[in-house]
């Protein structure tokens, strides 16, 4: 038995990374095609992991959420930050921190 120990913790650790590259995917896609949609630039094409929490969903079964941050440019020479949070393999919120004042979509689960 202490054989299988260590195969289903390594299992464990690959399914756990899987379904953390699904749900960064996820959030690249959305906020590419948020960006795309409000004329923004999105800078260096990718989003960067930040935290992750046990969290409920609509449906009541126990998920993981993800907050991924992400850079963004209005005029091609500034930086500006958003942040998107991942639910499951959902996406729940994104937030821009736009220079006209902060942007969100969707419900406010950033905490």
């Amino acid at each position: 038995m202490k054989s299988w120990i260590p195969l289903l913790l390594l299992l464990a650790v690959a399914a756990f990374w899987f379904d953390t590259m699904r749900a960064r995917e996820a959030a690249l896609r959305r906020v590419g095609a948020l960006c795309r949609d409000m004329g923004l630039q999105l800078l260096d094409e990718t989003v960067h992991f930040v935290s992750i929490w046990p969290c409920r969903g609509r449906d009541g079964w126990l998920r993981l959420c993800r907050r991924y941050r992400f850079e963004f440019s209005v005029h091609a020479v500034d930086r500006h930050q958003g942040d998107v949070v991942i639910e499951g393999h959902r996406v729940v919120s994104i937030r821009l921190e736009h220079p006209e004042g902060p942007v969100l979509i969707g419900r406010d689960s950033m905490q």
